[in-house]
């Protein structure tokens, strides 16, 4: 019971029961961004392609910005841009804090990580302003305008989640089938709104 109270807490809803084990009869409980009867809504090359600013409109985690006395981000967006490599792309991390808009340059890396392959749903970049790069896992997308993703916060109690809208569309509520996934993945006992028109 212990156990499946923090896969819940950590995880929101669990999703897909497969079978498991020694045993034909014992089931385990997989998460949605390790199901791979999920992938076709999962694929981040996909996304890539959307060729989209991406807005953050909801987020279950708080993002500040340290250099500036700890305004929460707001208005955050990402934009791929050129593939430098088949697997590496630029990616331009824009968000307002305070008054101001910041700007920063990452990379993307999808596929391999090294030599390591990454999960078809794996995009590879740093999520905050001084974070390291991360796994974050496409939990769903439309591949129009609404992506959910997992996003690993261990200082905020592991893994969390974003929703992503493309370009304007961000003013919009997010499809029905995209606010139903984000609420049935992912913890939302906090949820941040992040644009601010």
């Amino acid at each position: 019971v212990f156990v499946w109270g923090v896969l819940v807490g950590a995880y929101g809803e669990m999703t897909t029961t497969t079978p498991r084990g020694r045993f034909h009869g014992s089931m385990t409980t997989v998460p949605p961004e390790y199901d791979p009867s999920k992938l076709r809504e999962q694929n981040a090359t996909r996304v890539v392609q959307m060729n989209a600013t991406q807005w953050v409109k909801w987020r279950t985690f708080n993002v500040t910005d340290l250099f500036s006395g700890n305004p929460p981000l707001q208005c955050e967006n990402f934009k791929v841009g050129e593939k430098r490599t088949p697997l590496n792309y630029s990616l331009q991390y824009k968000y307002r804090t305070g008054g101001s808009w910041k700007t920063i340059n990452e990379s993307l890396i999808l596929g391999f990580l090294g030599m390591q392959p990454l999960p078809p749903n794996d995009m590879f970049f740093p999520r905050t302003p001084l974070g390291i790069p991360t796994n974050n896992y496409v939990l769903y997308s439309n591949y129009l305008n609404c992506t959910v993703f997992r996003i690993p916060m261990p200082g905020q109690g592991g893994n969390h989640c974003d929703l992503w809208m493309a370009n304007m569309t961000v003013s919009q509520e997010p499809p029905k089938i995209c606010s139903d996934k984000f609420y049935k993945y992912c913890n939302t006992t906090q949820k941040f709104t992040v644009y601010f028109p």
